[in-house]
């Protein structure tokens, strides 16, 4: 079970009104969840809440670059010297940023008779002074630019981020990361939202797995590297960090748009459906919802989805799920890559899979009972296996913490859980009547555009030029 793909954001939206009532520094706190393990082994997961989702389109981009600045050195030591002492403790640090949550992760052994207040004191000066220069800037921003235009080269990929700058940009007034965003960033502006919104951030949460004999040691690491964020708190943090919740005001229920990727010379169509919410999902519906998509298309090949498009037609190699969740609201569909020579009746078969599964649910009440019941099998039992280790069950509480799983769901127990045919029906169902379609196909316009007035009739066609996916006038 993937419980990144569950989601309430209810306590976001709450918990972010009272930030901005209060005040970030009345708020603050470092919350320690701490999963003792008999291995050796330090490994500690900050999240901040706070992500590259810009505030202004002059701001877009810029967090995109913090992960590379972080790890290209501090104001006293170049990368080189950074990595050679972090070496000297056999530590490895990572930190990366997602749309709005970031994560510094450290993982390092515990040694016998090693005093680690140099390691202390090392990722202390990281996170308090990176190496803000115009050569880490120019480096950072490059291989930014490098990432967006070699994307170019997948054709997944550009499927589904095209349909994905287009639902932030229409739906949630958002600012998305495009070359001509890169193209206005100044080391200024990047170095001002590191400290506005990063070393600032109101609360972090850390969870660690370690020895008990370690837990003073990641205390008073944390405590020096956190110091803005004000007091310690250890124990369980069961709702979730206070994000800025973001509202689809652009939303229109029922608009459904197909984008046309014009790449011509292509074996492969590749098609991507999502459906973009405006409100987050009940708590009482979270396992009804994951369940149903488990069935639809997160199994793998076993998926109804997969059996239909690869397995029984051969019309495909891959069929997966895109997202289940976007910016704090439950999201369904699909990611596939049709034969080109296939594309009619691949097309044809996924709009079938679309209304039987999302619009009128039939799906749900005609699959046989001994796939019904080797389904929840599946699903229940893996939910079960990701929490037998210490990092699995640290894992679950972090989702509890970004939001993608409510309490509720975390502290029931997955043997007692029961959901009907009905019942999953119904999670999806009532999604996707209020949502927001965006779908996108990749191929020859030429070749796709009659196929699709064919097989979506009333969906909105917008053809692009696939370079165009990088700039802000696809968005438009």
């Amino acid at each position: 079970m993937s419980r990144t793909d569950l989601r309430t954001n209810k306590l976001n939206f709450a918990a972010g009104f009272f930030a901005v009532l209060f005040g970030p520094l009345a708020q603050a706190r470092v919350h320690i969840d701490f999963e003792p393990d008999p291995l050796p082994v330090v490994e500690i997961t900050a999240v901040l809440p706070v992500g590259f989702e810009a505030r202004e389109a002059a701001d877009s981009g810029a967090a995109n670059l913090l992960s590379d600045i972080f790890e290209n050195g501090t104001v006293n030591r170049t990368r080189q010297q950074l990595l050679d002492a972090y070496g000297k403790y056999g530590a490895s640090v990572d930190f990366a940023v997602s749309n709005q949550h970031s994560f510094l992760k450290l993982t390092f052994p515990v040694v016998e008779g090693t005093q680690y207040d140099g390691l202390v004191d090392l990722l202390s000066e990281n996170w308090s002074s990176p190496r803000f220069d115009e050569e880490s800037f120019r480096i950072a921003r490059l291989k930014l630019e490098s990432a967006l235009k070699g994307s170019l080269d997948s054709d997944m990929g550009i499927g589904i981020t095209a349909g994905r700058r287009l639902a932030n940009r229409k739906i949630f007034g958002g600012f998305p990361v495009t070359l001509d965003a890169l193209e206005r960033l100044d080391l200024a502006k990047t170095r001002a939202i590191w400290d506005r919104d990063f070393k600032a951030a109101p609360d972090v949460w850390v969870g660690v797995v370690a020895p008990e004999s370690s837990r003073a040691l990641v205390k008073s690491l944390i405590a020096k590297v956190f110091q803005n964020q004000g007091k310690i708190r250890e124990g369980r943090l069961l709702s979730p960090l206070a994000i800025t919740p973001l509202k689809a005001k652009g939303l229109k229920a029922g608009a459904k748009t197909f984008l046309l990727v014009d790449k011509p010379g292509r074996n492969q169509a590749v098609v991507t459906v999502m459906s973009v919410s405006d409100r987050p999902l009940a708590d009482a519906a979270e396992v009804a919802f994951q369940f149903a998509n488990h069935i639809l298309v997160d199994s793998g090949l076993g998926s109804v989805f997969g059996e239909e498009i690869r397995t029984r037609r051969g019309l495909a190699y891959s069929v997966g799920g895109v997202v289940r969740n976007y910016l704090g609201y439950p999201s369904l569909g699909l990611a596939t890559n049709p034969l080109r020579t296939k594309a009619d009746e691949a097309l044809g078969v996924i709009a079938g899979l679309l209304k039987d599964s999302y619009e009128t649910g039939d799906v749900f009440a005609k699959l046989p009972e001994d796939a019904w019941k080797r389904q929840w099998q599946s699903f229940t039992f893996g939910r079960i296996l990701e929490t037998s280790t210490p990092s699995g069950r640290l894992s679950e509480r972090m989702s509890v913490v970004t939001g993608n799983l409510s309490r509720a769901t975390y502290e029931s127990d997955p043997t007692t859980w029961s959901v009907s045919r009905k019942e999953a029906a119904a999670s999806v169902q009532s999604i996707w009547k209020k949502s927001a379609l965006i779908a996108s196909v990749l191929g020859d316009a030429q070749e796709l555009r009659p196929l699709l007035e064919k097989h979506f009739p009333g969906w909105e066609i917008v053809t692009i030029p696939y370079a165009d996916t990088l700039r802000d006038k696809a968005y438009e």
